[in-house]
């Protein structure tokens, strides 16, 4: 089995409490870390024994080889330290879940801010607390594959209507109902 983070390792993400999930355990399921960033020796670190084992950083790859890498996953990571956002919500539209979902891979991830509109804890990803203790669990008792395919599956239709033009679409329509508000727009 494998599982793929794609994305930086930086402040806005937090792999560790994974990686020392491996760490500290005998699994068969292998990681790769397509990426790269400021963080990325104290992820390696942490990966500690499982480094090279069971743990592959790839480091940075050109962006139309990410599909591959994607496509090759059983599960793909979008690891938050919500703790680092204000009230402890993730505030932003992450692109990584739904380019992952896109893709038909299911997600693991964090039950914060807007990740919980996008993700369904058991039908189209995983939704718990970034904490080593949790990835162990998950680490120790994976789901199989083929209910893993059929999340992917499930996700895939669930962003099926997240496209460009539409992303596009809102935004305008956001900038003009905030021109129409504004003070200087009577004017």
């Amino acid at each position: 089995m494998i599982w793929v983070y794609v994305g930086g390792c930086d402040v806005h993400h937090d792999l560790r409490p994974c990686l020392r999930a491996f760490a500290g355990a005998g699994t068969a399921v292998r990681l790769l870390v397509v990426g790269d960033g400021p963080d990325r020796a104290a992820w390696e670190e942490a990966a500690g024994p499982s480094l090279g084992r069971t743990v592959t950083f790839v480091g940075a790859v050109p962006h139309d080889r990410v599909p591959i890498y994607i496509g090759a996953a059983d599960l793909c990571l979008g690891p938050y330290p919500v703790e680092r956002w204000p009230g402890g919500s993730i505030g932003f539209a992450t692109l990584k879940l739904p380019e992952y979902m896109a893709c038909a891979r299911p997600v693991a991830s964090v039950p914060s801010g807007s990740i919980l509109d996008l993700v369904e804890d058991g039908r189209t990803g995983l939704l718990f607390d970034d904490t080593a203790e949790r990835w162990s669990a998950l680490l120790a008792d994976p789901p199989g594959r083929p209910h893993l395919a059929e999340m992917g599956r499930r996700a895939a239709g669930a962003v099926a209507d997240r496209t460009w033009s539409a992303t596009a679409e809102g935004l305008l329509a956001a900038a003009r109902a905030a021109v129409r508000r504004s003070p200087v727009a009577g004017r």
